[in-house]
């Protein structure tokens, strides 16, 4: 089957030195129905000669820099392929990327395809590639058995970077080009894919077509300041938007707001991006203080962003990013957490339930006290204008009135948490912190005194600091709480009596829980792992035999248990 015809745009002002090995690059690889188009931004270096000898490229040539859309659609405009590539000129390309960047187009409903890449952001980045840099013959050699092996690969997101993006001609003069009122560049791709998805197109990236990138060498090059520049234009981009949402939220959209707080995020904050696509149709982030490169990956995903600060207090943190939510449900996700699930099952059930909240399945992987999976459940998704948090640490969702909600349960998805690892504690200190944080809020007063103190005993015990947790979960059953705060001061207090090696006090814990608890299983657990400390192994054996699983009454899941 014949590939559809293709105009490939380059934008260029000055760095000749980069567009030469890119326009030489590029000839070898097109077709014979292709053609290319230069537009020349008002240069001032070798470039207006240089591109000269360049006869097999139309050049189109202004006085004067008139922004990045502009030029974009100068060269769409002069286009005659049924596809049009925009493409940076700091980019290099190897053999056969157009062939998987195309392909996808016979499809009507695919508007727009982006390659993948060494320098990119969000899921079209390639981590680590296996070439230098600088060596075009490595690059072309290694991209050739990549491409190979991802050869027909697609997947659909909605978000695509404009270094090269290859969108349908027609549909691209239907929803109206690049919005040129972004100026020098930046955000015009992002604006260009959220009016592509909002008129109901798909965008795809294809895994099988690799493009080399620089990056930012226009900017770099022409001593402009890129990350100034960029902020404007972020601004620009969701003042924009947010209109069109305000207009969603009247008419029952959008759906889905996810609600974060961050700082320092990096290493974990893509992913966890990745993850809400198809899920939640807005992402709010509050930021407490990042000195890493969080924001830029944040505004980078098409998340709205807050710059705040940070007062040791999460419900407080947590309540200034739902201010800026839209949407009729808030989902509570943090960096270090994953959507895992069928999103449009998820979304499907939001628009049907008769609950104002959702108590989610959260799986914490390693957990930093046991060492194996744990799973919990939590309230998670709840209509944002009925309700918000309370608390310093552990903070919990209540109805405005606060009042406690009454949740059903969400089956078919979870949330997965990674920051209870030991690795991930350390790196980011957590330990330290929340002891600071449940140190203060136990030492205000009123409040939920049970649960501000079962949240220090537990800090306390995961410090290592055993012989005071225990004193506080002590000083925790002295007060009035809800029967799942007192099931899990409780549980909490006979595993960490068994670490101290006392398992009279442990067993009378166990005994207190077993009064208080419907399902058994935990119970039977504790009483077995008791009975095996104290070498008592037959005891053991008739506690433990039989069980399956070890789940409480409040969704704890501890796993299987194999006997």
């Amino acid at each position: 089957m014949t590939r559809p015809s293709v105009t490939v745009v380059i934008p260029v002002w000055n760095k000749w030195d980069m567009t030469k090995p890119c326009l030489d690059s590029l000839r070898p690889t097109l077709g014979v129905r292709d053609n290319v188009v230069v537009v020349d931004n008002g240069s001032e270096d070798a470039t207006p000669g240089g591109l000269k000898t360049y006869s097999w490229a139309q050049v189109i040539t202004n006085s004067e820099n008139l922004g990045f859309a502009k030029a974009c659609n100068q060269g769409a405009q002069a286009a005659t392929g049924e596809i049009v590539v925009f493409l940076n000129n700091d980019t290099l390309v190897p053999a056969y990327w157009l062939d998987e960047l195309v392909s996808p187009f016979d499809d009507a409903t695919v508007a727009a395809t982006g390659p993948r890449s060494n320098m990119v952001s969000g899921p079209q980045v390639v981590e680590a590639v296996g070439y230098d840099g600088g060596t075009v013959t490595q690059m072309k050699q290694w991209a050739r058995e990549f491409q190979r092996n991802n050869r027909g690969s697609y997947r659909e997101f909605p978000r695509l970077v404009g270094f090269c993006l290859a969108v349908r001609r027609s549909t691209f003069n239907e929803i109206g080009r690049f919005d040129e009122g972004f100026g020098i560049g930046g955000y015009e791709d992002d604006d260009l894919c959220t009016r592509l998805v909002a008129a109901g197109y798909r965008l795809l990236i294809a895994d099988g077509s690799f493009v080399h990138h620089h990056g930012h060498a226009t900017f770099d090059g022409n001593q402009l300041d890129w990350k100034a520049i960029q902020d404007r234009n972020s601004q620009r981009y969701n003042a924009k938007h947010d209109a069109t949402r305000q207009k969603q939220t009247s008419s029952g959209s959008p759906l889905v707001s996810a609600c974060m707080i961050v700082k320092d995020e990096a290493p974990v904050l893509q992913t966890c991006l990745d993850s809400l696509v198809g899920f939640a149709d807005e992402i709010v982030i509050y930021d407490t203080g990042s000195t890493d490169n969080t924001l830029d990956i944040a505004r980078a995903s098409g998340a709205k962003v807050v710059e705040g600060y940070w007062d040791d207090d999460f419900g407080r943190a947590r309540n200034a990013s739902l201010e800026h939510c839209t949407g009729q449900w808030a989902c509570h996700i943090d960096a270090d957490e994953t959507f895992s699930g069928d999103p449009q099952v998820a979304r499907a059930m939001l628009r049907t339930t008769p609950s104002t909240s959702l108590t989610v399945r959260i799986r914490n992987i390693a957990d930093a006290l046991s060492g194996e999976d744990v799973v919990h459940k939590g309230c998670r998704l709840f209509k944002r204008d009925l309700h918000r948090w309370e608390g310093r640490l552990h903070e919990q969702v209540t109805l405005k009135n606060g009042t406690r909600v009454d949740t059903l349960t969400a089956d078919g998805f979870e949330i997965v948490h990674s920051g209870y690892t030991v690795d991930e504690m350390q790196r980011k200190n957590k330990g330290e912190r929340n002891l600071r944080i449940a140190e203060a809020d136990a030492a205000e007063v009123g409040g939920d005194r049970a649960f501000k103190l079962f949240n220090l005993a537990r800090t306390l015990i995961l410090q290592g600091d055993r012989a005071s947790g225990i004193e506080k979960l002590r000083q925790a059953l002295g007060h009035e709480c809800a029967a799942v705060v007192k099931r899990n001061i409780l549980r909490q207090g006979a595993e960490a009596l068994f670490d101290m090696g006392d398992l009279d006090e442990a067993n009378e814990w166990i005994d207190r829980l077993d009064e208080i608890s419907q399902r058994k299983e935990l119970v039977r657990f504790l009483r077995g792992s008791a009975a095996f400390l104290a070498n008592d192994f037959e005891a053991a054996y008739s506690a433990l035999e039989g069980i399956e699983s070890v789940v409480d009454d409040d969704g704890l899941d501890l796993g299987g248990l194999s006997l």
